[in-house]
């Protein structure tokens, strides 16, 4: 009973250890404006983008650094590490026998400083604060026909979407461990799994319907049915 706590417990938190939530603090960087935030991010992401191994590794170092100032524990960040060692390992194996060592280590660099970056935005960052930025960002899609708020709408249900996927998944990998199904077994999941999230889209859909939003058509562009005002 309780190991079957446990796996239910490590299911729910699956969804939100790679891509994060808001986590209310009082770090510098819980303090920082959206915009000091947005720009350090761009420029850590734009290093990591244009640089070599070096500079990358670094970056890594410094994610870790601002990860841990701002709350987040050194047993989460490791655990983010050990959730994605087979991709770690699959990437590091493939260029070290087809490129060199310091492309492994950059594009791990790379993947990890990435996650790392927007996790440090979205747990110190509320949604809705987060969202009104993208909005703003989004302003010149005016000129094309594109609703900024709709946009805004689509990637907040983005955001809502990956940690719940993640989170069935997880708890389908361990219904399926509880019941004896092997491993190698673990692609009969994916059948279940495209049920459930076709069914939380269903759900998804029905609420935005019941607060007066389409949920499809019409969702990107001006001159169909009001979504979100203005």
């Amino acid at each position: 009973m309780i190991r079957t706590a446990q796996r239910s417990h490590h299911a729910t938190f699956l969804g939100n250890l790679l891509i994060g939530s808001y986590a209310p603090g009082n770090s510098l960087l819980h303090r920082t404006p959206l915009w000091g935030k947005s720009l350090l991010c761009a420029c850590l992401l734009l290093a990591l983008a244009v640089t070599g191994w070096e500079v990358a590794l670094y970056v890594l170092f410094f994610c870790f650094i601002l990860s841990w100032s701002a709350g987040m524990r050194i047993r989460t960040l490791l655990k983010i590490v050990y959730t994605l060692r087979w991709l770690i390992i699959l990437l590091g194996l493939y260029y070290l026998f087809w490129g060199t060592w310091q492309n492994a280590v950059d594009v791990m660099c790379t993947m990890l400083g990435a996650i790392l970056i927007s996790r440090i935005l979205l747990t110190t960052t509320p949604l809705p604060l987060l969202l009104d930025g993208i909005i703003w960002l989004l302003t010149p899609l005016k000129l094309l026909g594109i609703s900024p708020k709709r946009m805004g709408l689509m990637l907040a249900l983005v955001i809502r979407s990956i940690p719940a996927i993640m989170d069935s998944w997880g708890a389908l990998q361990h219904a399926a461990h509880a019941r004896g199904l092997p491993k190698r077994s673990t692609w009969r999941l994916l059948v279940p799994l495209v049920v459930q999230t076709v069914g939380y889209a269903q759900i998804t859909g029905d609420v935005l319907t019941a607060r007066g939003r389409r949920t499809l058509k019409g969702i990107f562009f001006y001159g169909t049915r009001n979504i979100i005002p203005g």
